[in-house]
Formats: structure tokens, sequence, C-alpha cells
């Protein structure tokens, strides 16, 4: 089963994962479509965004959200601060 979502905030992805308190993995599945939003600049999606806060002095917090859609990995923050987008809209 999948989505259909007309957005109207052209700025904001539907699902907002914020990685600062856990580590998630996070599966999507079916067919899911997405319209009047840009593609977030971090993940390339309009479906999803991930928001890591900072800490104090501009420490990151060690912790990191993955996404999947149709078992297959789109988004990746690593330990090493990279990310990882293979999504492609």
């Amino acid at each position: 089963m999948g989505c259909t979502v007309n957005n109207t905030s052209h700025n904001k992805q539907i699902l907002n994962i914020k990685d600062s308190n856990n580590d998630y993995t996070v599966n999507i599945s079916g067919i899911n479509s997405v319209s009047g939003v840009n593609p977030n600049e971090d993940t390339c999606s309009r479906l999803f965004q991930v928001e890591s806060v900072v800490g104090k002095g501009n420490d990151h917090y060690n912790h990191y959200a993955t996404v999947k859609i149709d078992g297959t990995t789109v988004w990746e923050k690593r330990q090493d601060g990279q990310s990882f987008c293979g999504y492609d809209e």
C-alpha cells in the first residue's frame, strides 16, 4: 500500500526524522507520491528529511538515521559525518 500527498508547504517534507536522541532505521514501502515540495537538500527526498540537532559547543550527537525504501538503503548518515543519498526522485 502506498500514499499520495499534495503538500502546500514547499519546504517541509512529509516525514521529519530527528536522530539526535537515538539511532533509527525507517522502512518505507509501497508506491508513494509527494507533490508540492522541493527535494530536501540533504536527503534528496520530497518524502523525508533527517534533522540532526547540534549540541552545546557544536558537538554532534552520536546517533544516526538510516532510511530504506522497499529494502534498499536510500539515506544513511555515517559515523564519519558523511551522508549517503542513494535516492533519485
